[in-house]
C-alpha cells in the first residue's frame, strides 16, 4: 500500500471524491461508463456530506492524491431532514423524477434520479439505537 495518511476534507476535494464514488460505485468496482452523467452517483452518496457535514468527511491521501474517503453523519435522522430541506430540492430541478418509468426499465441515471426525488430514510427504530452512520470507499490501490 502506498504511504497514506488521513486528513480532513478541504475545499477543492469535491471532484476527486465524486470520482472515487464513481470508481467504486458498482459494489466496490468501477462504475465508470454505467452513468450518462458521471456526477449523479456522487450527488446522491457524497455531495450531501460535503455540503451539510463537512466536519465528518475524511480523506485518505497518498502524497497529494486522494485514494479514499470516510464520510458520515453523527445524527442520521437530522442529516436526512437537512438533506430534504437543503440538498435534494435544487437537484430535483436538474434531474426529472422517473416515476413514470417502471423500476425494471430505469437506467442507472434514472435510478439515482429516483433516489433524489424519493430518498430512502432510516427507520426510527434503527436511528434510536444507532444514531450515526458512515460510508467508506477506497480505490483498489489501497484496498485490502
Amino acid at each position: 500500500m502506498p504511504d497514506a495518511h488521513i486528513r480532513g476534507f478541504r475545499p477543492g476535494d469535491e471532484p476527486v471524491l465524486y470520482e472515487i464514488c464513481l470508481r467504486t460505485g458498482d459494489a466496490g468496482r468501477d462504475a465508470t461508463g454505467q452513468y450518462v452523467d458521471p456526477r449523479v452517483l456522487g450527488h446522491v452518496y457524497v455531495g450531501p456530506f460535503l455540503a451539510l457535514v463537512p466536519e465528518h468527511v475524511h480523506v485518505l491521501d497518498t502524497g497529494g492524491t486522494a485514494v479514499g474517503y470516510a464520510l458520515g453523519a453523527a445524527d442520521t435522522a437530522r442529516f436526512e431532514v437537512e438533506c430534504e430541506r437543503r440538498w435534494w430540492p435544487p437537484l430535483r430541478e436538474c434531474y426529472p423524477d422517473p416515476a413514470a418509468v417502471p423500476p425494471e426499465e430505469r437506467s442507472p441515471d434514472q435510478e439515482m434520479a429516483h433516489l433524489i426525488h424519493h430518498p430512502e430514510t432510516t427507520p426510527r427504530a434503527v436511528t434510536d439505537r444507532f444514531p450515526a452512520h458512515l460510508h467508506i470507499n477506497l480505490l483498489p490501490v489501497v484496498q485490502r
